[in-house]
């Protein structure tokens, strides 16, 4: 009998043991193979690691935001949530919220990008150190649920409320059974079959109702883990974002040991009867959630804080990888107001080796782009857009040479009607414009695509010309028009230079290239006569064309 029992207990311990090594190398080769792809990932376009965009803008829209925020208008503009895809090199939601807010803020301060470019030259001089802090922000990484969200409004009672005094009182049933036991035996078995169905009863309706929340508290412990991780670091050009985090440590450590509690009971509640039966007596862990709760509705600031301090570090790195990736080139910035020129820039959403690269210099002009559709003129108009942006706040662009002041953006290429709105392409287009005429204290970068093309000609003219030159007083303005007008109008304030196009063997060719001068070709009719229009239109449109245009003379 003993030589039995020895036997089980010997094949208890070998499948303990083995679940346990079966375990530990499972974990060290998922640690293997994420550190194999943080490495292979930096300095390259990052894995396809789709993102929910809801989530991931939650820190920027529940944060405060400055009066020089890159607005919604211009973001849509420039399709920037695709940009951010493309420049999203972030390990974990932390780093991905952080970047998402980090391209909506421009900053214009030399000191504050002399800053960033020796953290970024840094880490690229001491490349292993910054796949190893990266490589902590991967083992967090992304949250199906969102917690910032917890961070900025707190938790609210309200679903749960109701179970708080009984949690409490239950809390104090087992004394209670004994004492009602030693009083009256039998009274006490009734009393405390009633209180143990009672727990059961509460425990449960505790756990349904609190369960996405205790799963956000372990996710909020994974990033108060990562903070206890990232203070161990060594690293002089972030030291003061780390000094901050040790002391934000110290002050969360209860909360840290609260939400661990939480981790452990959602991990055992499945396994081990004799914790939850305990649990269940004294009301451990629902009392638990509402102490841990209540902390972090008392300490939300500071979480906050945290939260993007890290984000922050980890932003740090990603941009390096991104500097890296897209063969990027260091922002020149001038005191001189007006100035923008750049050589080879180009865009971020199109194949870098067939894209034409755009060079000019526009310091102290304003610019009226003229051309076709279809010529470059929109893309280009974005093409400077972006790079602003990217300048103001990561302070590289996609360039051979960048030179720019300082300048807030907002734009006005794809603004659209409403409908659920009821407001009309014309009145949304002059609604987007009327933004830019209002006072700034940093200059402003303008930039129009069809200034006011959702009205009638004689009106559309009148209107871009008014409020161009109006815009011009103060404000530097790239605008593209169809409107030849224009050029003529306003050559006394604006530089014309134009895109072009040629039509050779029945076929439109555009070589994307921006000239000086106002466009001087007319090609539309002859472009409706390639795509195979019908001659009696071709031919009349041309006559009437001929006709109008003598008539503007």
């Amino acid at each position: 009998m003993y030589d039995g029992l020895q036997y089980f207990l010997f094949i208890i311990i070998f499948i303990i043991g083995f679940l346990f090594i079966a375990e530990f190398l499972r974990k060290a080769k998922y640690l293997r193979l994420l550190r194999e792809q943080v490495y292979y990932d930096f300095g390259r376009s990052p894995s396809d690691d789709k993102k929910n965009l809801k989530v991931i803008s939650k820190l920027y829209e529940l944060g405060e935001k400055s009066d020089y925020t890159i607005d919604d208008i211009t973001f849509n503009d420039l399709n920037m949530d695709s940009v951010f895809g493309k420049f999203d090199h972030t390990k974990s939601t932390i780093g991905s919220q952080y970047l998402f807010k980090f391209l909506r803020s421009p900053v214009f301060n030399k000191a504050h990008h002399d800053k960033l470019k020796s953290v970024r030259e840094y880490f690229i001089e001491n490349e292993e150190q910054a796949k190893e802090i990266q490589l902590e922000f991967a083992k967090v990484g992304n949250f199906k649920r969102d917690i910032i969200q917890i961070f900025y409004e707190g938790i609210d009672y309200e679903r749960f409320a109701a179970y708080k005094l009984p949690t409490y009182v239950l809390s104090f049933s087992v004394p209670l059974i004994l004492i009602t036991g030693y009083i009256n035996k039998g009274f006490g078995i009734i009393a405390g079959t009633c209180l143990i169905l009672l727990n059961i009863y509460f425990s449960n309706k505790m756990k349904k109702a609190t369960l996405g929340r205790v799963l956000d508290f372990i996710n909020i412990y994974d990033v108060l883990l990562l903070a206890k991780d990232i203070e161990n670091i060594n690293c002089d050009v972030i030291s003061e974002e780390l000094d901050r985090i040790r002391e934000i440590n110290v002050t969360l450590k209860s909360i840290r040991k609260k939400v661990g509690s939480a981790r452990i009971a959602l991990n055992s509640q499945d396994t081990d009867l004799l914790k939850n039966l305990i649990d269940i007596l004294i009301m451990y862990n629902a009392r638990n959630f509402f102490k841990t709760a209540d902390a972090i509705n008392l300490n939300r600031d500071i979480l906050i804080e945290l939260y993007e301090l890290l984000g922050k570090i980890e932003v740090y790195i990603a941009m390096t990888s991104l500097y890296l990736a897209i063969d990027a080139k260091d922002v020149e910035y001038v005191d001189e107001d007006f100035c923008l020129s750049a050589k080879n820039l180009r865009h971020p959403l199109l194949n870098r080796e067939t894209q034409v690269p755009s060079n000019f210099n526009f310091d102290y002009e304003n610019v009226l782009i003229t051309g076709s559709n279809a010529s470059g003129k929109s893309t280009f108009l974005r093409s400077i857009s972006i790079s602003n942006i990217m300048a103001m706040t990561l302070g590289f662009v996609m360039a051979d040479e960048y030179r720019t002041s300082m300048f807030y953006l907002q734009s006005a290429i794809d603004v659209r009607d409403s409908i659920e709105e009821s407001m009309s392409y014309f009145l949304a287009e002059t609604l987007a414009i009327k933004r830019m005429i209002d006072e700034s204290k940093v200059k402003k970068l303008v930039v129009l695509d069809e200034i006011f093309k959702g009205t009638n000609t004689v009106d559309r003219i009148s209107a871009a010309y008014n409020t161009l030159k109006y815009l011009a007083n103060d404000k530097k303005i790239i605008a593209a028009t169809h409107d030849i007008e224009l050029t003529n109008l306003l050559k006394d304030t604006f530089k014309n230079y134009h895109f072009e196009e040629e039509i050779k063997d029945d076929d439109i060719l555009f070589d994307y290239i921006i000239r000086k001068g106002p466009a001087i070709s007319r090609n539309a009719i002859e472009i409706l006569r390639v795509k195979g229009y019908p001659d009696e239109i071709v031919n009349n449109a041309r006559k009437m064309a001929e006709e109008l245009f003598e008539e503007k003379l």
